[in-house]
Parts: structure tokens; C-alpha cells; sequence
């Protein structure tokens, strides 16, 4: 009986060995991120170039716009026809104001395509179901996205960086970027 109790305690303490040891990787992956996050402020364009981030009136132009990346470039009809399904699959049929390829063609592949909507209610709420195409059989390729500033963009190309690297290091941890912060779960 004391040889069964000591051979329970010694797989607790093994248990609690693991426990500390996750913890332990938990919080070094929070210091790791913590580390990066602040380096990248400090070096951070946005720091050094305060003065051009856009003004208030310029980001609000942009707070109702859509970015789909991804679509294939064909007709201006057929274009609106393939964003009509896009929305029929996320259950969603919204008032476009505008719709527009942004940047230059090139060989590489589709130009990203910029819609704005009425309402910015609208846009997060296409957001919010955007995760659905990935399962889709049409638009499985299709990314949608927020309309970002030059400054936005390059701030959360260096999340995405830093978030791949974490994942590499840590295989079994769960990062995701929420609010422009690197989360760990």
C-alpha cells in the first residue's frame, strides 16, 4: 500500500512538473512578444513619422471601404456578378457604392478589388463571416479585408511576421493577432 501511494505521489508531482513547465513556456512566449511589440513601437514608422498618418477624415473615407484579394480579374459584369455570389455565400446582400480595381496589372495575379459600402455595420459584418470562404468551393482563394493606410499595413505585415516566427518556435501554442496585439491562448 505505501509502495502504490508513493508511485501516485511521484506521477503527481510528474503531472505538476508539466503544469510548471507549460506555464513556464506560456510566460516566455508573453515575454517574447512583449519584447517584440515594444521594439517594433519604438522603431515603429508610425513613431518617427507621426505627422503623416492621415487625418481623422481620411480614415474615416476608408472605415466603410472593402478590400477583396484574390477575386479573378474578368469584365467589369462579370466582376459584380462574382461579387453578388461572394455575398450570397456569406448570407449577406449589401448596398455597394462603389466598386473598383486598385493598383497595376501584372502577370502575378489579380489586382485586389476595393468596394465601399453605405453603412460601416456592413463591412464588419461581411468581416465577421469571412472565415467561411475558406470552406467554400468558389472562393476558397478569396481573402477580404479592411481598407488600411500604407502605415497599417506595414505595422501588421510585422505582427504577422512576428506571429509566424512564435508559431514556428512554439508549434503547440495558440497565437492569434486580435486588436492589432499579438494574443496567446
Amino acid at each position: 500500500d505505501n509502495e502504490s501511494s508513493g508511485i501516485n505521489a511521484e506521477y503527481g508531482q510528474k503531472e505538476e512538473l508539466n503544469s510548471v513547465k507549460t506555464s513556464a513556456l506560456k510566460v516566455k512566449a508573453y515575454s517574447t512578444v512583449l519584447a517584440q511589440n515594444c521594439a517594433a513601437v519604438s522603431s515603429s514608422p508610425v513613431v518617427k513619422k507621426y505627422s503623416q498618418e492621415p487625418t481623422q477624415t481620411q480614415s474615416s473615407k476608408r472605415d466603410k471601404n472593402l478590400v477583396i484579394f484574390g477575386m479573378p480579374e474578368t469584365t467589369e459584369r462579370q466582376t459584380k456578378n462574382s461579387v453578388d455570389s461572394l455575398f450570397a455565400e456569406l448570407n449577406e446582400k449589401p448596398k455597394v457604392n462603389e466598386m473598383k480595381r486598385i493598383g497595376e496589372r501584372n502577370k502575378k495575379g489579380p489586382r485586389p478589388l476595393l468596394i465601399s459600402f453605405e453603412r460601416r455595420a456592413t463591412l464588419m459584418a461581411l468581416l465577421r463571416k469571412s472565415r467561411q470562404l475558406k470552406n467554400s468551393e468558389n472562393f476558397s482563394a478569396v481573402y477580404l479585408s479592411p481598407d488600411l493606410t500604407p502605415i497599417q499595413i506595414r505595422e501588421r505585415k510585422a505582427l504577422i511576421q512576428t506571429l509566424k516566427k512564435l508559431r514556428s518556435e512554439d508549434p503547440g501554442g495558440k497565437y492569434y493577432i486580435r486588436n492589432n496585439i499579438i494574443q496567446v491562448e
